[in-house]
């Protein structure tokens, strides 16, 4: 008989355990929205702000996200325009160089032994 009880309350434990596993499991996917506090099932998670909405509001613009409010930093421009412009410079003359050479305008190989000697 002690058995009996034993084994009656353990199952009715366990539908208790059972029973409270549920909940949990429906609280976590029942929310409120946070606009409008409709009670949602497996509400939408905004990233930016970081509350629950529903349907109806799970967009930035219809919950008028903070994040909305917050200025978009910009990136300060660098000014490596001098230095583009310098490669570019050099790339003509190298190539200026190499097709006076080529057409035999140029001697390349006696202007770079003269170069090396200055060095």
């Amino acid at each position: 008989m002690i058995n009996d009880l034993s084994h009656a309350l353990s199952s009715q434990e366990l539908r208790i355990r059972t029973s409270i596993q549920v909940l949990s499991t429906l609280e976590e996917a029942v929310k409120s929205c946070y606009h409008c506090g409709t009670l949602t099932f497996n509400p939408y998670y905004c990233r930016e702000c970081g509350h629950y909405f529903c349907a109806e509001h799970r967009g930035l613009k219809q919950h008028d996200c903070e994040s909305l409010k917050k200025p978009v930093p910009t990136l300060p421009r660098k000014k490596t325009r001098w230095l583009t412009r310098l490669i570019g410079f050099l790339i003509l003359i190298a190539t200026t160089l190499y097709i006076l050479d080529f057409y035999g305008v140029l001697d390349l190989d006696r202007m770079l032994d003269m170069f090396r000697d200055l060095v």
